[in-house]
């Protein structure tokens, strides 16, 4: 499977040389929902909207990443996935009971123990549905390494791979190694405005609305790296209504696309060989 890792264009160099390293101690993007210091994520559509959201510097980098090399006892669904699985089983009324230090620790659990979780997707009352394999009280139950691989032998989809089948993304256990990156994308965001707001989309997750949005995401990433001719046709409203550059505003809401899809200005796409 190909996945994407978005960031700035600062530090392409050092990725190509040491690799896709977890933040450690460095503050998370996301406070209120701050990642895994040990790991690092992947997605396989909203790599150039994390890559936005760093937003100290024009230029951004999309590393594309192939699964297949990586050490796949590492890969890991995205905590926060695994998280509203759990808070759904539970149900709306049990997790109003919790108290805001309970909600805490009950998500610090997860977290940490992520390796243990075991995430499904598959048939559920007719439909395509993910899950969470729980205890008999309604916890999330734990399986060990055994445990684990009985469980996606039978199921034929590992938590990771169902991570991103529904949110989107995953997580990796220590630092992507620099053999893992097949090519990467660099753009500059200033040059090419309309494809900042096409990656400043929302972030990825659970509602009703995302399946379309991380369609959308997907397809904006096979235009970027050459592999889709004609661009998504989605920016959202609010994010124009906060625009204070009405010029800027009135051309978003009606870009000219067929020029912007075979405009390729700004946007360098590089193979990596493989080492």
């Amino acid at each position: 499977m190909l996945l994407y890792h978005g960031t700035t264009a600062t530090i392409l160099n050092n990725i190509l040389q040491e690799g896709i390293k977890p933040r450690g101690d460095r503050p998370s993007l996301w406070p209120d929902l701050p990642s895994r210091p040990d790991c690092a994520y992947m997605t396989d559509g909203y790599g150039f909207y994390f890559a936005v959201a760093v937003q100290e510097y024009d230029k951004k980098v999309v590393f594309e990443i192939d699964t297949d090399r990586l050490n796949q006892r590492l890969l890991l669904p995205d905590e926060d996935f695994v998280v509203q699985l759990a808070m759904n089983v539970l149900g709306s009324q049990r997790w109003a009971e919790f108290t805001t230090d309970a909600k805490k620790d009950f998500g610090r659990e997860i977290k940490e123990n992520l390796e243990k979780y075991v995430v499904t997707y598959g048939e559920l009352d007719g439909e395509k549905a993910p899950g969470l394999l729980m205890n008999d009280d309604g916890s999330p139950r734990q399986f060990d390494e055994a445990e684990m691989a009985t469980v996606i032998e039978e199921t034929g989809m590992s938590s990771w791979e169902a991570s991103v089948k529904v949110v989107a993304t995953c997580a990796y256990k220590g630092t992507i190694p620099p053999s893992a990156i097949t090519r990467y994308c660099v753009f500059d965001q200033q040059k090419r405005i309309l494809l900042a707001a096409l990656s400043y989309n929302r972030a990825p997750g659970l509602s009703p609305d995302c399946l379309q949005r991380n369609e959308h995401a997907r397809n904006l990433t096979k235009w970027f790296f050459g592999d889709r001719k004609k661009l998504p046709r989605y920016i959202p409203s609010n994010l124009i209504s906060s625009l204070n550059n009405p010029e800027l505003a009135a051309y978003l809401r009606n870009p000219n696309w067929v020029k912007e899809s075979a405009w390729r200005m700004g946007v360098d796409v590089v193979s990596v060989a493989t080492r």
